[in-house]
């Protein structure tokens, strides 16, 4: 798959590039959401990880992203990408044979 990036303000008003992760639109809450770093680090040298609704606004299409309410939403994201993931190195391994 391509990289895909997009530009976002982080909360001290910086612009900062990120990559997006996995997309994804929820039948149940009929929503859609975006999984997606900045490419910062935690404190354990892993890659921090963000989701959010996105919300398409006016005839231009521009996009708005939306904080996660529910932690059945968070649940959802994270099942979701843990599928993502499976698949990625099913088709990794696959790619090897």
């Amino acid at each position: 798959m391509d990289e895909i990036k997009f530009k976002a303000l982080d909360v001290d008003g910086k612009e900062v590039e990120c990559e997006v992760i996995l997309t994804f639109h929820s039948e149940a809450t009929d929503k859609w959401y975006v999984v997606y770093t900045d490419g910062e680090l935690d404190e354990d040298g892993d890659e921090m990880i963000y989701a959010n609704v996105v919300e398409i606004i006016g005839d231009e299409g521009e996009a708005r992203l939306l904080p996660i309410e529910t932690d059945e939403e968070y649940d959802m994201i994270d099942d979701m990408l843990e599928k993502a993931q499976t698949k990625e190195g099913l088709e990794e391994s696959n790619s090897n044979i």
